[in-house]
């Protein structure tokens, strides 16, 4: 318990602020704690998975080469053939392989990474990143948006009232700046060493303020429709893709070359390539304005003839989205490159270090080790943000595929190849979840709907295809699959250009597949 001071100490403004001060440094020191550790050390995440895989690591030539961003496609698409390839983009130094991102025929994301000097695949690794753990930790606690983001951009407050009070209470902030007490107890030692951070790294709680207010003012914008993020050009028009049954789509070297061609002062580091039918593709770079991120200054392009939709140029967008492009680079400090990441991580250091001894001086004060009513109370927001974890795994690793599926004869046209597979239980019986692949040689299926069905009966309602990817993955539900009866299993596919191709599996070939019902009788297909 906290014991009662005289009442003159306790109505003096310096009292009452030294009191909040360590009110809001102790009681909300738990939340406040993990979003500065996280925060601090997401800053150079990117430098932290660097050391872990080896799959990232490449070394520079003397003599260094122009890149070539169509080697590089090719050596991601020539890889695992057919996966969907996401973006291609440089990492934060020539040290790094550029990162492909793609996703595998099961509908989960995973890196690819690529020598920009060799051309060469150095490796795949997982999403589940130590940078993506900590941005993602850092930025909403794993929570969905909606509560996370507000609630961690709303300690921005915290550190606004910490700053204010611990300098208003500070006597002789020369004296404070530079001494730091070892001679005497730990506890002399720690609070100087308190004061002496709080005021070299005061520059930094302002930053740190300002960022995390616009970030709390960016989540309300969202919310109340502000232009505060560019919006991709009006879809491409599919008109022109309606007379083929595979689109064919330019190549990131040509999309690079056609980027700078319109944007000469563009250095890319990031392709965007469609993953819809009618979405535009997208270069982003960097420019002379250094304090930006990459993604404010970019060019939209028709993803099959490489055409400019769009120049996006950070010198001419609204104020409202310049401050918003702003604000990544000031909170993490990327904007100099690994020079500035370091001066933000010491900083961000200090300022966790802060939190620690101020819970630590103020327990020494209050002569007990035990947690407070409010640290208590505060505890649910770790346990949310543990249980959301799992979720946020889940969410984060795509779609697990079926623990038990068979797969059917391959299906194909002069264009693509079918293959489809059916979900069953342990015994063989079908659950009614089918999984299609499409596949082109080269380019992306034009498609615009498949409907699969069992025997003389209705097909189940079309499903749209929306995907531009060579070889599109669409799940199906299939009701009819799991009735009984001596039927065909039937996939009528519908191209854009009103094309249309029919494919049927006979009842014997799927008894021969070996689908059974629990009961150990043949299906009814």
């Amino acid at each position: 318990m906290i014991s009662k001071a005289p009442s003159d100490k306790q109505t003096t403004p310096r009292r009452r602020l030294y009191k909040l001060h360590t009110w809001v440094g102790f009681h909300l020191a738990w939340v406040m704690s993990l979003v500065l550790f996280t925060g601090t050390f997401a800053v150079v995440s990117h430098e932290i998975d660097w050391l872990f895989h080896d799959e990232m690591r490449v070394t520079p030539p003397s003599e260094r080469p122009a890149i070539d961003w169509a080697a590089l496609e090719a050596a991601a698409r020539g890889h695992n053939p057919g996966d969907t390839l996401l973006t291609l983009s440089r990492m934060p130094g020539d040290y790094f392989a550029y990162r492909a991102r793609l996703i595998n025929r099961d509908g989960q994301h995973y890196f690819l990474h690529v020598n920009q000097w060799t051309g060469e695949v150095t490796g795949e690794t997982s999403v589940l990143t130590v940078q993506r753990v900590l941005r993602d930790l850092h930025r909403y606690l794993f929570m969905p948006n909606v509560i996370g983001l507000p609630l961690v951009t709303s300690l921005a407050f915290v550190l606004a009232i910490s700053l204010y009070t611990g300098l208003k209470t500070t006597r002789k902030w020369g004296q404070a700046a530079t001494r730091i007490r070892f001679g005497k107890s730990a506890r002399v030692a720690v609070g100087d060493y308190h004061r002496a951070a709080s005021i070299w790294s005061m520059w930094f709680f302002v930053v740190m303020i300002v960022t995390g207010l616009w970030y709390l003012f960016e989540f309300g914008g969202t919310i109340g429709e502000l232009p505060l993020n560019y919006q991709s050009p009006e879809a491409v028009d599919t008109v022109e893709w309606d007379t083929s049954r595979t689109i064919e789509l330019a190549d990131a070297g040509q999309l690079v070359a056609a980027a700078k061609s319109a944007f000469p002062a563009l250095e890319p580091v990031l392709v965007r390539f469609p993953a819809r039918v009618g979405a535009a593709a997208q270069v982003q770079g960097r420019t002379g304005d250094w304090l930006v991120r990459p993604r404010a200054n970019a060019v939209w392009l028709n993803p099959t003839d490489a055409s400019v939709l769009r120049v996006q140029r950070s010198t001419e967008s609204p104020w409202l989205r310049y401050l918003n492009d702003l604000a990544d680079p000031l909170h993490f400090g990327t904007f100099g490159g690994l020079v500035t990441k370091l001066i933000w991580f010491l900083f961000g250091a200090l300022m966790t270090s802060l939190s620690f001894t101020g819970v630590w001086l103020t327990w020494k004060r209050l002569k007990t080790a035990g947690p407070s009513k409010a640290q208590i109370a505060s505890s649910p927001v770790l346990v949310a943000c543990a249980l959301f974890c799992f979720l946020w795994y889940e969410r984060l690793m795509g779609p697990q595929p079926p623990e038990q599926e068979t797969r059917l004869a391959d299906q194909s046209t002069a264009d693509h190849l079918f293959e489809v597979a059916l979900a069953t239980d342990t015994s063989g019986t079908p659950s009614g979840d089918v999984r299609l692949w499409v596949t082109a040689a080269r380019g992306a299926p034009n498609l615009a709907s498949v409907e699969l069905w069992c025997g003389d009966a209705a097909a189940d309602e079309p499903t749209p295809v929306h995907t531009l990817a060579q070889r599109i993955r669409i799940p199906v539900q299939a009701a009819s699959c799991r009735y009984h009866g001596e039927h065909d299993l039937n996939l009528r596919v519908e191209y854009r250009n009103g094309d249309r191709a029919e494919f049927s599996w006979s009842a014997a070939e799927l008894k021969s597949s070996g689908l059974v019902t629990a009961r150990g009788i043949e299906t009814e297909f």
